[in-house]
């Protein structure tokens, strides 16, 4: 979940609380990557930085870096810098650090999450690398999209916030087999560019603060239980770790609409094609063709003030033979754009996912999209 700007400032104090769902937890320890102060790119673990291109002919380049650039984050001296695209055939582009040599995992079982400072413009998918021959062979990576700002911003990302790429087998997150991080644009997720700024990267450990209606205790995060154990989603199936994805593996999706009095009708129908590419870029679910929604929108003469009424828009979804309806509703305020959007199931009208993501104008409504997406599932 995102830090608000409260969170962000008052994290810098030493022990602050953080949330997660209905947890809180409090960072007790670190374990530091790299701050840079060095001005070199060799990180505190004692291994070097790569920053890297990969082409549609599956080609990996290793690229050089740009000078370090000063200052860092808070009054830090040095930071990195560098700029991410996708343009031609290069699909994947990104800066990456491997915790040991020739790519030997690090146990991270007493750890909690990373934590980073960053800033610069456009969304990025940080991601946590596994053991190479089972990522090779079952995509046993795991990813965080992160949408940038302007300021130097703290982000703390849980370990159980990543989540399977969405495509291939399923192999069980452990964090005993974790070798490296990455910091990466996606050309079939991202927009073609992001400007990344990024200091002190580090490892954290926490203890966990449980809230009840009648009691709050703190206990020690049993962090090498719960990855032996897993965890249930509703329907009692073991799921990953991060998030419960194989729930909708497969399942059929309609992306109905959504609702603003902001924008007009052209703009509209470009979120909605944004959310609907976001959905079959995940992987996971089978996304009924729009063309399809169109028809049935007509025939049902649904006007989008309807998009509030529930029951319309399930009846829009069981015509369309979906599983899964997804709508919602864009807003603006202060100048910021608020787009709210739905997981609902058809069947029993339960919301099973629902995220609010932000953009300042139209020209970042792409990357609203896709994290709108991405914190459905979370």
């Amino acid at each position: 979940m995102r830090l608000s700007i409260l969170i962000i400032l008052l994290s810098l104090l030493s022990g602050f609380l953080f949330a997660e769902g209905n947890q809180e937890y409090v960072v007790t320890d670190t374990l530091l990557v790299d701050d840079f102060e060095d001005n070199n790119f060799i990180s505190a673990l004692n291994n070097k930085w790569d920053f890297f291109s990969v082409s549609e002919s599956n080609m990996f380049t290793i690229e050089q870096f740009s000078p370090l650039v000063k200052p860092g984050a808070e009054g830090s001296a040095y930071a990195l810098h560098e700029i991410l695209s996708v343009s031609g055939d290069i699909k994947f582009h990104g800066v990456s650090i491997n915790l040991h040599k020739n790519e030997t995992p690090m146990d991270l079982s007493d750890y909690y999450g990373i934590r980073f400072y960053a800033k610069g413009s456009g969304s990025f998918d940080l991601k946590l690398e596994m053991i190479p021959a089972k990522m090779s062979n079952e995509y046993n990576h795991r990813r965080y999209q992160i949408t940038l700002t302007d300021k130097w911003t703290l982000y703390e990302v849980p370990f159980s916030k990543f989540r399977h790429p969405g495509y291939g087998a399923s192999y069980k997150f452990s964090k005993s087999e974790i070798y490296g991080i990455e910091w990466g644009l996606d050309k079939y997720r991202h927009s073609r560019k992001c400007d990344l700024y990024l200091d002190s990267v580090e490892f954290f450990k926490a203890d966990i603060v449980v809230k009840t209606d009648t009691k709050e205790s703190t206990i020690k995060e049993e962090i090498a239980d719960k990855d032996s154990a897993g965890k249930k989603d509703s329907s009692g199936t073991l799921t990953d770790n991060n998030r419960q994805i194989e729930k909708f593996k497969d399942r059929r999706l309609a992306v109905v609409g959504i609702e603003s009095k902001e924008i007009d009708d052209s703009l509209s129908k470009a979120i909605v094609d944004f959310i609907i590419n976001a959905f079959v870029n995940e992987g996971t679910m089978k996304v009924v063709d729009r063309n399809s929604i169109e028809k049935i929108l007509s025939e049902q003469e649904f006007q989008t003030m309807d998009f509030t009424d529930t029951s319309k828009v399930i009846k829009i979804g069981k015509l369309a033979g979906a599983e899964y309806i997804v709508f919602g509703s864009l807003s603006k305020v202060a100048e910021v754009f608020y787009l709210n959007i739905k997981l609902i199931s058809v069947e029993t009208a339960e919301i099973t996912g629902s995220s609010i993501s932000t953009a300042k104008d139209a020209s970042g409504f792409f990357e609203m999209c896709n994290t709108g997406v991405a914190d459905l599932f979370d």
